[in-house]
């Protein structure tokens, strides 16, 4: 879930504008698109794509264990509890996490990505590139550490689907994703 939308706001980024209509011609968008909405269904998220961008599904969440996502933050970023006398059962307002998280991870996205629309360079233009590469390698670790975190706030329970499920249930789309786009470039 949290890969597609990404990768969609990577194509997309006005997210009030994605709908299948306007994807229609456009199918690496559409699949990614209708990627999404099964995983929402499946996952039982019931919002717009503006409203989960903004963590309004967390609203009520009564799913969401408190004490576990501090034992995920811990797990990804141990130091921010070595100065403060922290509790598991501390409290946190997970959909303002959610919110600050994924917008940091939108704008990441649209900076690690930049990288991916320079298919080829010359042996005198590698340097910029090189830059890139070397500073998207150095934040890789800190952007799985922020996916864990946001995975867990989507889906806290962990509840996994098959693939066939996904098609037969809730309509995920068939293909190869990495065809579509290679057909569409």
């Amino acid at each position: 879930m949290l890969t597609s939308f990404l990768e969609l706001y990577t194509l997309s980024d006005n997210t009030a504008k994605w709908s299948v209509d306007n994807f229609a011609n456009n199918p690496p968008r559409l699949y990614r698109l209708q990627a999404i909405e099964a995983l929402m269904k499946a996952l039982q998220i019931n919002c717009s794509y503006q409203e989960f961008q903004y963590g309004e599904f967390l609203f009520g969440q009564n799913q969401l264990n408190q004490s576990e996502l501090i034992i995920k933050i811990k797990e990804n970023y141990p130091t921010l509890f070595q100065t403060t006398n922290t509790d598991e059962k501390d409290q946190s307002d997970s959909q303002f996490m959610f919110e600050m998280l994924f917008s940091y991870r939108m704008k990441l996205q649209k900076l690690t990505s930049l990288r991916d629309s320079v298919l080829e360079y010359s042996e005198y233009n590698r340097y910029p590139v090189l830059i890139i590469d070397t500073i998207n390698n150095k934040l890789q670790a800190d952007i799985e550490a922020i996916d864990n975190i946001l995975a867990y706030l989507i889906n806290p329970k962990e509840i996994h689907f098959s693939n066939q499920e996904l098609i037969e249930k809730y309509n995920y789309p068939v293909g190869d994703l990495d065809e579509i786009d290679s057909d569409w470039i």
